[in-house]
């Protein structure tokens, strides 16, 4: 059977699925955006001050002089008092919100990949050797662990948080300096845009990397409980974009005793797009499976459908 075709086939699905998650979780950064755009003007708006500065305009990479306008700027001095700090509170809220929304949109996601592989590995696996064996379900409890399972010493939702705090430190020190160089609100504006769209690239390589690593750590949990699965084969999805790393352990062969993130088994780095399918030796699923206890095996022919299986193996649907 190949089992790679049909797990390169999964794989697509999943990380697919992913990007409707990728736009619920733009839409949040988008409204964040907008909401701290809005206090940023607020405060302009209140404590700001108009004043004459220079038009200038462009015209064949000379700056030419164009006479004046009126800018609204704020004295740098109030960084130090507690109006700035209201505003600081203001943004670090407008993000807590958002790092809240943002884990809730990747937990559901990473949950629903953690389910749809374990199931779908397992009957592709029964499947492909013809028999299966009575197999644990899976339970929140263990889908949770699956979610939560540290990439690089992290869960993804330590990473949303990381990230979150590394997003106000920008927009605090952009704000800062903006103050201190006494730009106007649309340039600070601009400036605030820059900083969330590299929030959104972030969130976007973070919810892909977990998404394969759950797809992952999901199939690792159906090997165990398959009953016949000892060793894995690593792979790599080869293209322009595959990493050395994973380039080198495409096709390499692993026990399933010895699987180790970030080692032998991935995501080995962000943005990983590699898996593993199982790996029999000649005729060992047979013999594996001849030496399970009588009445354990139930044989399952290669055009059982997905929904014959569950039935049979009490999955829920």
């Amino acid at each position: 059977m190949d089992f790679r075709k049909i797990f390169e086939e999964r794989q697509r699905k999943e990380l697919d699925g992913a990007d409707l998650s990728l736009k619920d979780i733009n839409k949040i950064f988008k409204t964040a955006e907008k909401d701290i755009e809005k206090a940023m003007k607020g405060f302009y708006a209140e404590y700001g001050k108009l004043e004459q500065v220079p038009k200038v305009k462009t015209v064949g990479g000379v700056e030419i002089m164009k006479g004046t306008k009126q800018s609204l700027k704020v004295p740098e001095g109030i960084i130090k008092t507690g109006k700035y700090t209201q505003l600081q509170k203001q943004i670090a809220e407008t993000l807590k919100t958002a790092s809240t929304a943002e884990r809730a949109t990747m937990s559901a996601a990473l949950k629903k990949t953690a389910v749809s592989t374990y199931y779908g590995t397992m009957y592709e696996v029964h499947k492909g050797v013809g028999v299966g064996t009575s197999f644990d379900l899976l339970t929140s409890e263990v889908v949770e662990q699956l979610v939560l399972h540290p990439v690089n010493g992290k869960n993804f939702s330590e990473r949303v948080a990381a990230n979150t705090q590394k997003m106000y430190e920008n927009v605090d020190e952009i704000m800062k300096t903006g103050i201190y160089q006494g730009v106007d609100t649309a340039t600070m504006a601009k400036r605030l845009d820059k900083i969330s769209d590299s929030g959104e690239v972030v969130a976007n390589r973070l919810l892909r990397t977990e998404i394969t690593n759950t797809l992952n750590q999901a199939t690792k949990e159906t090997y165990k409980n398959s009953g016949v699965v000892e060793k894995y084969q690593y792979m790599a999805s080869l293209d322009n974009r595959t990493s050395e790393v994973c380039e080198e352990l495409d096709g390499e062969i692993f026990k399933l005793e010895e699987a180790t993130t970030g080692l032998n088994f991935p995501p080995m780095h962000p943005n990983c797009r590699s898996t593993t399918v199982p790996y029999f030796d000649k005729n060992y699923a047979q013999e594996r499976i001849s030496r399970l206890p009588s009445g354990e095996v139930k044989y399952v022919p290669a055009d059982t459908n997905y929904k014959e299986w569950a039935k049979e193996f009490n999955v829920p649907q």
